[in-house]
C-alpha cells in the first residue's frame, strides 16, 4: 500500500484521487491551491513571520545546525535550474558518492537522466542509455575526477 492509500484510508471523507504528493516534501497533500501537505503548508505560512524575531532566527540556525552535521545538503539538482548547457555536465549519485558517476543526458520535471556506464567512451555518452535518477539524489562535480 503506497503513501496515498494510507492517507485515504485514515480520512474517510474523501477518495485517493483527492491526494497528490506535495511539491515540497513529496508526502501526500491534500491542499488544492497550494499542493502542499499539512505539514509544509503550516511552516510555509508561518515561517516568515516566526523569522522576525531573533529568538526564531536562533532557533532555526541551530536546527540547520543539527541537519548539517547529519546531511550533506550540497546534494539535490532543480531540475526548474537546469538549462541546455547543463546537458553533459558531470554529476555524483548520492548513494554511491566517489564510484557512481556519469553524465547529464537529459531531464524532466521528476528525473534527470544519467549516463553512468559508457565503456569510457565520454565524448559519446549521448550515445548510450541514461538511467532516471531522482534529482535530489545527485550533486554537480567540476569534472569526471576519477
Amino acid at each position: 500500500m503506497n503513501s496515498l492509500e494510507r492517507t485515504w484510508q485514515g480520512h474517510s471523507h474523501t477518495s485517493p484521487a483527492h491526494y497528490w504528493p506535495c511539491r515540497i516534501c513529496g508526502e501526500p497533500g491534500a491542499f488544492p491551491a497550494a499542493k502542499e501537505c499539512t505539514n509544509c503548508y503550516e511552516v510555509m505560512g508561518r515561517l516568515a513571520a516566526f523569522l522576525q524575531c531573533q529568538n526564531g532566527r536562533d532557533f532555526v540556525q541551530e536546527r540547520m545546525k543539527d541537519v548539517c552535521e547529519k546531511v550533506d545538503i550540497r546534494w539535490g539538482i532543480n531540475t526548474d535550474d537546469l538549462i541546455e548547457s547543463d546537458k553533459g555536465r558531470w554529476v555524483e549519485y548520492a548513494e554511491n558518492p566517489g564510484v557512481e558517476r556519469g553524465r547529464i543526458k537529459r531531464w524532466t520535471e521528476n528525473y534527470i537522466f544519467v549516463v553512468y556506464h559508457c565503456d569510457d567512451q565520454w565524448d559519446k555518452y549521448d550515445q548510450y542509455t541514461a538511467a532516471a535518477t531522482n534529482p535530489n539524489a545527485l550533486r554537480f562535480i567540476e569534472s569526471e575526477e576519477k
